[in-house]
């Protein structure tokens, strides 16, 4: 995640508000909503980072997290 917030630029609290609806992986575009009024934007994503979210997606689906 760190990964990912260093790369798309994302704010501490874009980054703790993500849910993983907001991730396409078939079309590999992370949607992010703006705060403090500003406009949603998408982000490519890059085969590293979508590698590495579905592998989380994995561990959390392992060890009992839904997704919600």
């Amino acid at each position: 995640m760190i990964l990912i917030a260093y790369r798309h630029a994302l704010r501490v609290s874009e980054l703790c508000d993500l849910r993983w609806e907001q991730i396409d992986f078939k079309d590999a575009k992370l949607h992010v909503a703006r705060l403090n009024n500003g406009d949603p934007s998408v982000h490519y994503l890059l085969g590293d980072e979508l590698r590495l979210l579905r592998a989380l997606q994995l561990i959390l689906a392992l060890l009992g997290f839904k997704r919600t």
